[in-house]
Parts: structure tokens; sequence; C-alpha cells
């Protein structure tokens, strides 16, 4: 594995493992979030804005609210990829960042947008990254263009199906100790009304509307209408999440 950064630019080279896959041997859909956290903490620890400094030195913590991602092929076990991130532009109180991975040979797998606001870590208010003097020099780059809209947030549709009471589990939550955000695309996977067979996946939207602590159990429910799945997630205190995925049948 190799890293490159070039400006506002941050490049790696990896390959996907057998435990990043699913049982079509591709990339799971969790597994795509994980390597765009993975690569964003990696330009985060470039940038002298790790995480240790963040908690510690600055009291905040970076937390996603919506993730949009398009799937144009999921790339196999062993195959190599080159990621790239880059941190889109600020609008309002969230920083919208990009993620590609690309083949070998430059075929564009996949293209990801998320939306990120930075919160107290002890209130959990957010907070006007502005206002924060450690940010007014991060670089911006709204040049690279991106097969990927901005996330958008989700509209409520009516007469979900029942799917499952999910409890959040300790392997489920990470060091901000809520559920991680990319178990949120295991819910996808899991809960795919008529199941993940025959799907060919072609992308999915997620909002994260509430933080689900260990031990909370999330009632899950889903639609499906016209090659799309919709998803969504209450907790007894409100709204946990919800998310719609596109897909296309096998012929």
């Amino acid at each position: 594995m190799c890293s490159s950064k070039s400006g506002s630019v941050y490049e790696w080279d990896t390959e996907i493992r057998s435990c990043d896959s699913d049982q079509t041997r591709q990339i799971s859909l969790s597994s795509i979030l994980k390597f765009q956290q993975e690569i964003g903490e990696r330009h985060l620890i470039e940038i002298n804005m790790d995480y240790d400094k963040m908690l510690d030195e600055l009291g905040l913590i970076f937390v996603f609210t919506r993730i949009n991602t398009i799937i144009h092929r999921r790339p196999n076990i062993d195959e190599k990829i080159h990621m790239t991130t880059w941190c889109k532009k600020l609008k309002g109180i969230q920083y919208y960042r990009c993620y590609r991975f690309e083949a070998e040979n430059g075929e564009l797998l996949i293209d990801s947008i998320g939306a990120v606001a930075t919160v107290d870590a002890k209130t959990h208010k957010l907070v006007r990254p502005q206002n924060v003097q450690a940010f007014n020099n991060f670089d911006y780059n709204d040049v690279i263009e991106t097969t990927c809209q901005m996330p958008t947030k989700l509209s409520t549709t009516e007469n979900f199906d029942f799917a499952a009471d999910r409890t959040v589990m300790y392997s489920d939550t990470d060091y901000n100790g809520h559920l991680n955000n990319c178990v949120y695309a295991n819910f996808i996977s899991d809960y795919m009304p008529g199941g993940m067979k025959d799907k060919i996946i072609t992308g999915f939207n997620i909002n994260f509307q509430g933080e689900a602590l260990p031990s909370e159990t999330i009632n899950i429910r889903i639609k499906s209408f016209e090659n799309k799945a919709f998803f969504t997630g209450l907790l007894k205190r409100g709204k946990c999440f919800q998310s719609v995925c596109f897909y296309e049948n096998l012929k």
C-alpha cells in the first residue's frame, strides 16, 4: 500500500481483502464506507487534524450527516484499487468530502460524497467550522468533477413494513461511543426487500438522523418501489436513520 498527497487531494493505493467482501465476492456496502473512513482519516492525519488533536486539543469530533454513493462496479476480492479523497467545499455548517474508487487501469468504480458536521464532544452541539481557528487553512477543491450528486435529505415514505428490531451491540460501536456509520450500510444488505440475491447495487443514500447508543433498539422498517429499496430506523426517543438503495435485477 502506498499513499500520496497533492494540495487538497489525498491518494491511496490498496486492495480488496476477502474480509472486505460479501457473498458476491465483491466489496460489501459497509466496506465501501470503511474504506472511505480510512482514507478520510489518513488525509486528516496528513494535515495535522487527526482524531487525537480534534478530541484532546479542540474538544471536537466530526460526524457524518448524509452520504450518497454511486456504484459503477463493485471491485472484487484481491483487486487492487486506487482511492482519492478531497474536501469539495464548506456550505453552512457542513463540509462535503468526496471519495473515488478506481481500478488499476483507471476504470471508475465508485464515486461518493459525504456531508460532515463538527460537533462539541461533550455537549454534542453543532459547532460552526468558521469559528474554529484551526480550520482556517483547510484546503478545498471544487474543480474535480464527480459522477455523484450531493447527498440530499430523504423524504419519509408512508406505509413501511416491519423488518426487525435491531439491538445495538458493543461491536457495532466506534470510538465515539455510538453506532458506527458503516453499520448502517449493513442494514441495507441485511434487510433488503426480497434479499440481495440477483440484485446489482448501483448506489445508496443514507441520512444519519440521530445517534444510536449501545443496548438501544432500532425499529427498522422497509419498502420497495421500482428498483428502489427504502429503509427507516426509529429509536424510542426519535429518528435514527433513513436510507434508499438503488439496484438493477440480474437478467
